[in-house]
This record gives C-alpha cells, sequence and structure tokens, in this order.
C-alpha cells in the first residue's frame, strides 16, 4: 500500500503517519529527508529506505541502484477491491486519520474525471497539486498514467537552496 505523506511534516506528524499505517518501507528525496530520519531511528520494523537525490545517507538506497541494467519491476495482479493507498486527512478535528482507498476507489475516480477533461495525445500535464493530496493524485498522476499524457513537475523551491 502506499501512503504518501507532505514532504515538509515535521517529526511529530510523520510519527503518527508512520507508525499508524505501519509503514515498512520509505521512499524520498535527499532534500527532505531530516525529519523522516528522525522518526526512523525509533522504527527499526521501516527496513526498506530508498532515496532519490545525488548521496544516499547510511542505510538508504538510491532509487537509480534498483534498476540497473534495464531491470523493471514486476507487475502483480490486483482485484478491485484490494487496498491500494491510505490518504491522511488534515486532522481537522484531532489526528489526521487514514483513509484506505482501494484500486477500485482511485479507478472509479479516474473514470469519473476523464470525461470532464478534453485531451490530446501529445498533451502535457502541468502538475502544480501536491501528489501527497488526493486531488493531486487523482487529477493529475491518475489520470495522466491512465490516459497516456506526459506530466511536468512544477517545483518553486529546494529546501536549503
Amino acid at each position: 500500500m502506499i501512503v504518501p505523506a507532505n514532504p515538509i511534516y515535521k517529526k511529530g506528524e510523520l510519527e503518527h503517519i508512520f507508525s499508524d499505517s505501519g509503514a515498512k518501507a520509505f521512499v524520498g528525496h535527499r532534500d527532505y529527508l531530516d525529519e523522516p530520519v528522525t522518526v526512523m531511528e525509533s522504527l527499526p520494523e521501516m527496513t526498506i529506505r530508498i532515496v532519490e537525490g545525488k548521496d544516499a545517507p547510511p542505510g538508504f538506497t538510491r532509487l537509480s541502484e534498483l534498476f540497473v541494467d534495464g531491470g523493471k519491476p514486476e507487475a502483480h495482479p490486483t482485484d478491485s477491491d484490494d487496498p491500494l493507498a491510505i490518504i491522511y486527512t488534515s486532522g481537522t478535528t484531532g489526528l489526521p486519520k487514514g483513509a484506505v482507498l482501494t484500486h477500485g476507489n482511485l479507478m472509479g475516480d479516474v473514470l469519473a474525471v476523464s470525461g470532464l477533461r478534453q485531451s490530446q495525445p501529445d498533451d502535457v500535464v502541468l502538475c502544480v497539486l501536491p501528489l501527497f493530496h488526493i486531488y493531486g493524485q487523482t487529477h493529475v498522476l491518475n489520470l495522466s498514467i491512465h490516459t497516456g499524457l506526459t506530466m511536468m513537475m512544477w517545483t518553486t523551491s529546494t529546501p536549503g537552496k
């Protein structure tokens, strides 16, 4: 299951999400590791730690090292009621709550939204929405994948730059 998290969350927010979801793996960018690393120190069960960026800190594997020599991940069949993601609420009435979404939930969203957008095969989708939020996932990421469109990520800054 995928558990997206805001890359600027602080220790307390990440502790809740990582422990509540039972996360066993972490995938993130080198520029956003300060807070997650402090949380992962107390989570020995989170043994898979993957990072994108120039250098990997101790205990992390660089993303580029996973599929060397043209290797590709294996596809696994799923059913529509199989869980795919846990999306956390904003926590306006207490701690954020994890909403479990299935493959069918997310595919239903994509099919509903795909009828609202007119696209051509060579269109490029500019992603300005956060992908840790369901709206960015459905309206940008998942819909672009479903319709075969190119998606360009928009970033405004990098921490420490």
